[in-house]
């Protein structure tokens, strides 16, 4: 059927052809798989040949958020991932990943991708056996291109494996080890200048040893220490004294902490973002102190209770 003509100051004007998919310029089309999950990236590329060589440009896989439904990560997935876009590859985010093994897949991204800056593991509750010390041996020299590396809930990341990992990425400013069992020293992270956002929830690490990490690393801006029960007003005489620029700080579930350790954050004039939970040893009048001293804006209490200001 032909096209109705359309009628514009008195004249007759066919409208104008579809576009197909396949006409649009390759440059478009990158920018559209980078907007779908890896599910619909695959969906898409099967409806044609066109399609999926561009599924298969390497540009495509510059950023990979792997969150499986059901199905696990294995290494048969991060070879593949490796074999198509390992150069070009710069973001990685594995969820899931108690299937994966640090010889095989990741150790091949590690291998393949210089260019990698952001790094996220997630082994979730069942735990993981990456980030053994294997994993940072494949990388035969230093990655100055990767800032952001986190192992959360890897039980067997320990010691070792940290002391290797700060040798292998001396440039790191994100680092997250959440929930990494059997990790007790974090001296090394001493040897991380750049640093600026560190997550040790759930780790039994000594407070001296935070402490060193804290006197060394004097340009942090977030620090998480939830659920570290060992931690106490020692800490927070530290941070008062080395980390002025932090602008956040959670110690949630730190019984140990008490109101005089809290009123020494007065010497952080830029924390913005306070958690306290079940810190039962918090006044409420040093809270108040402490948010007219600085830049203070929200705070979760010692009861759960979120209170803000505005400065």
């Amino acid at each position: 059927m032909k096209p109705v003509p359309a009628f514009v100051n008195g004249s007759a004007r066919s409208s104008p052809a579809p576009i197909r998919l396949v006409q649009i310029p390759v440059d478009v089309l990158l920018q559209v798989f980078g907007c779908l999950g890896l599910a619909d990236r695959y969906r898409l590329g099967r409806t044609c040949r066109a399609l999926y060589a561009v599924y298969c440009e390497p540009e495509n896989w510059a950023a990979v958020d792997w969150r499986p439904y059901g199905a696990r990560i294995t290494d048969v997935h991060l070879e593949w991932l490796a074999r198509l876009a390992g150069p070009c590859l710069r973001t990685l985010c594995l969820k899931e990943s108690n299937q994966v093994s640090d010889s095989h897949g990741l150790g091949l991204i590690l291998r393949t991708a210089p260019q990698l800056h952001r790094l996220v593991v997630d082994a979730g509750a069942s735990g993981s056996l990456v980030g053994q010390r294997d994993l940072f041996a494949v990388v035969q020299a230093p990655r100055p291109a990767l800032t952001e590396c986190r192992f959360d809930n890897c039980t067997a990341f320990d010691d070792a494996s940290l002391v290797a990992c700060v040798a292998r990425f001396p440039n790191l400013t994100r680092v997250s080890l959440r929930y990494c069992v059997h990790l007790q020293d974090v001296r090394s992270l001493r040897h991380l200048p750049n640093l600026a956002h560190l997550n040790l929830t759930g780790v039994a690490f000594r407070v001296d040893q935070l402490t060193q990490v804290l006197s060394s690393c004097q340009d942090l801006r977030s620090l998480t220490l939830d659920y570290c029960y060992q931690v106490d007003d020692d800490v927070l005489m530290a941070v008062a004294r080395h980390n002025r620029r932090l602008r956040s700080l959670s110690i949630n579930f730190c019984c140990d902490v008490t109101s005089r350790g809290v009123s020494l954050l007065v010497g952080c004039p830029s924390l913005t973002w306070l958690g306290l939970r079940n810190c039962r040893a918090v006044s409420s009048a040093v809270i108040e102190l402490v948010a007219s001293c600085t830049t203070l804006r929200q705070v979760l209490t010692p009861l759960g209770k979120w209170r803000f200001w505005i400065h």
